[in-house]
């Protein structure tokens, strides 16, 4: 939006309701436009309550869209103005009104997380089974934007836990993807040390956290409460990994493959050991392999952290899966690039190695360095459990072809690391 030039525009603009109600007076028209916009979209937009109500009663349309295509309601979702929400549909709103992409006012809200905003619209009655242009109704974006609370608004007031976008995902499989994603933006703009009970962050030399769940900023100047909709990143992967958790009990079909050749398992697998044992111990195939011949297997191996990838194994042991030999001699086999999970594991061991020597922690206190050579530690206990496997490789990944995991693990320069590489393999 531009700055309005008009006088009801720049009345409406500061919210101001005595210079309002004289620029209606003169003549002004309320269904204008000024500024990029109309003068009911620009009150929408602010959460201006009063103001809206003025310009509805002076007749400008509940419904009318701007020259872009946006309209009142959709604007007011769009900020979480729950008051202006529930005032536009008071006064004749349409909740089923469509923006350009197809997407209603309660697609908008969802989309940011906007509780005020959703419980508004879905106490008047807003369609929680409306369909985008991509076929995706308004829960399917607190899912993948991980908004557990708005998640639980719309799932009361009757969504379809069982939905499918245009694509064949699922709810869960949209969570549990998204999950990963924001784990993967996360560690490569904060630098946190991933995995851990609490996520830590870097910023100006110096170490913060955020607590699971509660979503405070802890530093030294205390603790502030951060809303639903502006929680840290960690908080969010949390967030999605709740959602999944209560699709998961809701008896949501785990077993559906999306459009890309992928099933919850191997998108769990991505995101942590819970969710993966929480799959397999609910009946989950685990024989199932992504378009480039990866198991669940691979991309823990691939993507797990710390204790992940070890406690894996001792999981599936207690599930009996390792009885299988047919089971493992797939789960283990090599994928499009002839690698096996061994060697992601190994390999994962040298970038660890050499993420401390290139000082990516660097100006960072010496426990994050620490749990770095930590996390490349577990990574090796588990390849070492696996270092009978051996094959021919591709050149990928910077290895020559024919590399084998040990020859990977050799490359390890950093002391500790290899003092302890030295205990796991002596």
């Amino acid at each position: 939006m531009h700055q309005p030039t008009t006088d009801l525009g720049m009345a409406v603009e500061a919210a101001s309701a005595p210079r309002t109600k004289r620029a209606l007076a003169a003549g002004a028209d309320p269904s204008a436009e000024d500024g990029g916009t109309t003068h009911l979209n620009r009150a929408s937009f602010n959460g201006k309550t009063a103001i809206v109500k003025l310009l509805l009663a002076a007749g400008a349309s509940p419904d009318a869209k701007d020259s872009r295509g946006y309209f009142p309601l959709q604007l007011a979702a769009s900020g979480d103005h729950g008051a202006t929400v529930k005032a536009l549909l008071a006064l004749g709103a349409d909740s089923s009104q469509r923006g350009s992409r197809g997407g209603t006012s309660l697609h908008a809200a969802a989309a940011q997380g906007f509780a005020r905003a959703a419980r508004a619209l879905t106490t008047a009655g807003a369609d929680v089974h409306a369909l985008d242009v991509h076929g995706s109704p308004p829960i399917t974006f607190t899912c993948i934007h991980g908004h557990k609370k708005t998640f639980g608004i719309l799932a009361k007031a009757g969504s379809d836990l069982s939905a499918r976008d245009e694509t064949g995902r699922t709810l869960l499989c949209h969570a549990l993807r998204s999950a990963y994603d924001n784990r993967v933006e996360y560690w490569r703009s904060e630098g946190t040390i991933r995995d851990t009970p609490v996520a830590y962050e870097i910023r100006d030399g110096t170490m913060h956290h955020w607590r699971d769940g509660d979503y405070k900023w802890i530093d030294a100047k205390g603790e502030r409460t951060i809303a639903d909709a502006h929680c840290p990143p960690h908080a969010r992967y949390l967030d999605r990994c709740n959602i999944a958790k209560s699709l998961l009990r809701s008896g949501q079909d785990i077993e559906v493959v999306d459009g890309d050749g992928y099933n919850a398992l191997l998108y769990a697998s991505r995101v942590g050991l819970e969710l993966v044992v929480k799959l397999l111990k609910d009946g989950a195939d685990p024989s199932h392999l992504s378009p480039d011949g990866r198991s669940f297997v691979h991309y823990l191996a691939l993507h797990a952290d710390n204790v992940v990838m070890y406690k894996t194994y001792q999981a599936m042991d207690k599930l009996g899966l390792s009885r299988d030999t047919a089971l493992v001699d797939r789960l283990h086999a090599p994928d499009a690039h002839g690698w096996r999970p061994v060697h992601y594991l190994a390999h994962a061991c040298l970038e660890g190695d050499r993420a401390v020597k290139q000082k990516v922690f660097k100006g960072r206190d010496r426990d994050s360095v620490f749990a770095l050579r930590w996390d490349g530690l577990w990574r090796m206990k588990a390849a070492r459990a696996h270092l009978s496997t051996s094959s021919s490789t591709e050149a990928w990944m910077g290895h020559p072809a024919g590399t084998t995991p040990a020859a990977i693990l050799d490359q390890i320069r950093d002391r500790t690391m290899k003092k302890v590489v030295a205990k796991i393999t002596g």
